[in-house]
């Protein structure tokens, strides 16, 4: 695709490709058109931010044709619009969401924010505001096995993501002794719905994917997503407490969504005793030079755990990524 890089969350391809050539890529998260680039919204004066988002909309040029190159015959555009990466409150909101109406309306959009065909997303940052369109009618089947899903279930595109960082660097790596055998074995202790186990295996097939959690709703969810895979022979899951050891597999690899404990109204597990107990296993049952990645929005918590045992690991600045209006991190960690 010949993608180029733009700046933090975003690649350019060039002219003429498909929106539809994206679902070819499981670590993004869609194809959006660039409508229009303006100067910086000016925060927080919402009033302000509102007329410089409607002439944004308003004097982009590929509104002006736009049914050159969209067909809906002589119906309007039905949008949504969304300022993205901020909390803004909801009267803001709103009074942003009127803007975009009024600047889209003698266009052919209409506004139709529970059934709509494209999403209009503001990115605004320091430096410039980006206007983008993500089409909602390209069918994406990158993801069509999860047939079942939990609560807190993570974004697939996250999953592909933190399943690539567990399991493609390793394969180079240094540090496993030359005489010992190598297990080829993916391991995740709060396993879910199954979503990173899958992607996990998907890229290597010579690894076997390994699934524990401790509610069996979960574990009915993984085998259903599990029997809708092509290769979700290579995966087992069962039933079981990540906090203790002998439930942990001797592995290659271990990725985890932790639970972030911020969203409960009901008393959760002792959640420094489960990272505890997740990073402690996962440095046992490592083979030497084994990755681990720990994905949660909990980070101060789980840097606590690592500092409690220096030396263990060699560890990569975490990256970062929105979920549910929060963000999380992904540790990647080398077993020393």
């Amino acid at each position: 695709l010949a993608l180029t890089y733009v700046k933090p969350g975003f690649l350019r391809a060039p002219e003429g490709v498909s929106p539809g050539r994206f679902t070819d890529l499981r670590c993004v998260h869609g194809a959006s058109v660039l409508l229009a680039q303006g100067p910086p919204l000016p925060f927080p004066d919402w009033t302000a931010c509102a007329d410089a988002l409607a002439a944004l909309i308003s004097g982009a040029e590929p509104l002006q044709h736009w049914r050159d190159w969209l067909d809906t015959g002589d119906d309007p555009l039905r949008f949504r619009f969304s300022l993205a990466e901020r909390r803004i409150g909801r009267e803001n909101a709103r009074l942003l969401v009127a803007a975009a109406r009024e600047a889209a309306q003698p266009l052919g959009w209409t506004d139709s924010p529970s059934r709509y065909d494209v999403e209009l997303v503001a990115h605004a940052d320091r430096d410039e505001t980006l206007l983008l369109m993500r089409p909602r009618f390209t069918p994406d089947p990158r993801f069509d096995y999860r047939v079942k899903d939990v609560g807190a279930a993570l974004n697939p595109v996250i999953a592909a993501n933190l399943a690539r960082l567990a399991v493609v660097p390793h394969a180079g790596e240094a540090g496993a002794p030359a005489d010992e055998p190598p297990s080829p074995v993916v391991f995740d202790p709060t396993c879910g719905s199954g979503t990173l186990l899958l992607e996990a295996a998907r890229l290597d097939p010579a690894m076997s994917a390994v699934g524990l959690d401790i509610s069996p709703t979960a574990v009915a969810a993984t085998e259903a997503n599990r029997a809708a895979t092509a290769w979700g022979d290579r995966m087992t899951v069962r039933k079981g407490d990540a906090e203790r050891l002998e439930e942990w597999p001797r592995c290659r690899a271990v990725v985890a969504n932790l639970p972030f404990g911020f969203r409960t109204r009901r008393e959760e597990q002792n959640l420094e005793r489960l990272y505890a107990a997740v990073v402690r296993h996962a440095h046992e049952r490592l083979e030497p030079g084994g990755r681990a990645v720990f994905f949660t929005a909990n980070r101060a918590l789980l840097e606590a755990i690592l500092r409690e045992s220096p030396g263990r690991w060699r560890a990569k600045r975490p990256r970062s990524a929105r979920v549910g209006g929060l963000t999380a991190f992904a540790f990647v960690l080398t077993r020393r």
